[in-house]
Order: structure tokens, then sequence, then C-alpha cells
């Protein structure tokens, strides 16, 4: 179970180092009508209280 929360957290700080980035890219794909968002993703949240 360990390894997963791990490879989250390694995508997490990826994307977060690359924030302003990202921002901007949204920001201009909205002001140039080009935004196109992706394909919806799906997971789920264990209640660690109930295991």
């Amino acid at each position: 179970m360990r390894r997963g929360r791990e490879r989250f957290q390694a995508n997490v700080i990826t994307f977060n180092a690359k924030l302003g980035d990202h921002i901007v890219k949204i920001k201009r794909e909205l002001e140039n009508k080009t935004y196109c968002p992706g394909s919806y993703r799906t997971f789920q949240i264990l209640n660690r209280n109930n295991e």
C-alpha cells in the first residue's frame, strides 16, 4: 500500500515544481479559446478509520 502513495507524492512534487508554467499555459489557452480539458480519471478514496 505504501508504494502507491510514494508514486502519487512524486507526481505531486513534479506538478508543483512546474505549477507556474501550468497556470500560464492554461491562462493562454483560455484567452485564445483553445483550451480542451483532458479525459476524466477516477480514483477511490479509502477511509482508513474503517480498515
